[in-house]
Parts: C-alpha cells; structure tokens; sequence
C-alpha cells in the first residue's frame, strides 16, 4: 500500500479485523489464524513473482461480477431465448453465441476460457446434449467454499464497513447508502422453514428489481478508460443465530424490531 493512504489503512484493517473476529468466534485459535496469514501471504508472493495476470479478468475480484452479468444476459437477451423464452443451449467456447463470447462482451481482456471452465466447476452451467450447456438457475449460487466464494465474503465484509463509514462520515448526506437490517430476537424454531421461504421470495424479487435498474444503465462502451464507471450494488442476506447466542440472558422482547 502507497504511503499517505492512512485511511484506507484503518479501512483495510477493520476488514482484517472483521475476519479475523468471524475465525475466533468459529473457534479457530491464534496460532492457527496466524498460519492461514503467513501461508496466504507466501502464495500470493509467489504468484506474483511468476505470474504477470494478475490484474487480468480471470483474477478472484471480478470473476463473480462477470458470471453474474453472463447469466443475466443469457435470461434477457433475446437472441439468447428460444421460442419459450428459455436460454437457449449454447457451447462452452468458440464463436457466438456460446458462453465464451458472452463471457468475452464483459471483458474482452484476459483468459475468458479460465472463466467458462471456473463456471462449469461451480455447477453455474449444465450440459444438455451434443456439447450444449445452459445455465442452472437464473443467478449464481455455489455451495462449496470455492476460492471465489471466498473472495466474495471478503469483498462483502469489505463492501458493508465502507458503507458504514461512508454513511457516518460528515461528508455522506447526498450520497448517503441503504444500510438496514429487520430483525427479533424470539422468532419461535417452528417458523424457521417459513422465514426461510419468505426471505428467500421477496429478497429475490427486490433484488431482481434492482438488478434490471442497474443493467439499464451500464455504460454502453466497455473500452472507457477515462470513465470506466463505478461498481455498485447491493447485498442481502437473511440469518439466524444459534439459540443461545440469540437470546442470551436478556428476556424476550414484546415487541418485534422493526426496521432500522
């Protein structure tokens, strides 16, 4: 880091700090979190040191961005949509259409068969017939700890801290984010499927709304430098705690909690 940055210095470490909290609270001692450290440290150095990509497409920060804007194209382009309004099978590579290209219209730079190949390992895509693939579900979702997986945890510890300390600061008022969380302390265990459902349907539905609003106003030319936009979005999820950690010692509340 380039010195005179002091505050993305105490940025960055709240974000350390953050992690390193969720590790100690899953019970993961020191020395043991000290490893994880040192070893990531040393791979990455030794990545840099024989590899010149780094910054090309196909790195952990940009891949989940871009397999998301994949499969948003592949559901709403409708050269992509047969006569039912399905994604069309398209090919792993080659030219269009197939998810090669696709991957390619969002960045034309670095490896996109890296990319096609990390979607199929994740379970994104799913082959039909003759070579055809289509996608799996309308969004990515990936249940293993795929390294980007894991860099998409880090980026949204990241994201919501600096949505704090933006919507704190003196200087936010105009461009102030949403920050809010709904909540109880005493949801009774027998509706624990029911919140499940209902999250899960109305949290898709608002995120749907704002995916089309923010896709609507993507710059049109993917070669600005000058003005390569900003990265924005917003992130939901839903939890539960565990039993113990959720009601402690403190007596039920009357009341539900309503939004902040």
């Amino acid at each position: 880091m380039k010195e005179g940055t002091g505050q993305d210095s105490k940025y960055f470490e709240a974000i350390l700090g953050s992690i390193i909290d969720f590790l100690l609270l899953g019970g993961v001692d020191a020395a043991t979190i000290l490893s994880y450290v040192t070893k990531h440290l040393e791979r990455k150095a030794i990545a840099a040191a024989t590899s010149t990509s780094l910054g090309s497409a196909e790195t952990l920060s940009e891949a989940d961005a871009i397999a998301a804007a994949v499969l948003h194209k592949w559901f709403r382009d409708a050269r992509l949509l047969d006569s039912r309004t399905r994604p069309k099978p398209l090919s792993l590579y080659g030219r269009a259409p197939s998810i090669e290209s696709l991957v390619r219209s969002e960045r034309p730079k670095g490896s996109a068969k890296s990319l096609v190949r990390t979607m199929r390992a994740l379970g994104l895509v799913e082959g039909v017939s003759r070579g055809k693939y289509v996608p799996k579900s309308r969004v990515a979702t990936v249940s293993s700890l795929h390294p980007i997986v894991i860099e998409h945890v880090a980026k949204s510890v990241g994201r919501y801290l600096r949505t704090v300390s933006q919507n704190t600061s003196k200087k936010s008022h105009k461009t102030r984010l949403i920050e809010r969380f709904a909540g109880v302390r005493d949801l009774p265990e027998k509706d624990l499927h029911a919140f499940c459902e209902f999250s899960q349907k109305h949290g898709t539905a608002f995120l749907s709304g704002v995916d089309d609003w923010l896709e609507t106003r993507r710059q049109k030319s993917r070669s600005a430098v000058n003005s390569p936009g900003l990265a924005a979005g917003i992130h939901v999820f839903a939890y539960v705690e565990e039993k113990s950690a959720a009601t402690g010692s403190a007596k039920p509340s009357r009341r539900p909690a309503r939004p902040a």
